[in-house]
């Protein structure tokens, strides 16, 4: 079984955030792998882990993911701002395609980490989705 319908999925995501205008009005660039001197403020969407819960005919998996946003910013407000309209937009009911339905989403946590550079900030969020693929 092709698992093609990961991909979609990380690409619906982008698709969804670069749709939102608000978002797209704060950040120079969403992102689906790590740019090299990627302009500030950015969001990068990783694909961190596929699990098989596969039974029968039936392919499900969970995907865990992350929604990273990258600022030199001093204060927070700003990522938290932009968090809560990421969360806004990822919905259950709009991430789903032609080629998966997603069966389950459930945020996970934030969690806030300094660049070596102390001036750079990114707030990772991180998320759980139970996906079923290969839907014809």
């Amino acid at each position: 079984m092709s698992l093609q319908f990961i991909y979609q999925f990380q690409a619906r995501i982008y698709e969804l955030l670069s749709q939102e205008q608000t978002i797209r009005q704060k950040v120079v660039g969403i992102y689906l792998s790590v740019q090299h001197d990627a302009k500030y403020p950015f969001i990068l969407v990783s694909m961190l882990k596929s699990k098989n819960l596969s039974k029968y005919d039936l392919s499900n998996y969970e995907l865990d993911f992350e929604i990273g946003i990258f600022a030199r910013d001093k204060t927070q407000e700003f990522l938290m701002q932009l968090a809560s309209q990421i969360n806004s937009v990822l919905k259950l009911s709009v991430l789903g395609s032609g080629n998966y339905n997603v069966i389950s989403l459930r945020e996970n946590g934030l969690e806030f980490i300094r660049g070596h550079d102390l001036l750079t900030n990114k707030v990772a969020i991180s998320y759980s989705a139970t996906l079923q693929g290969g839907i014809q």
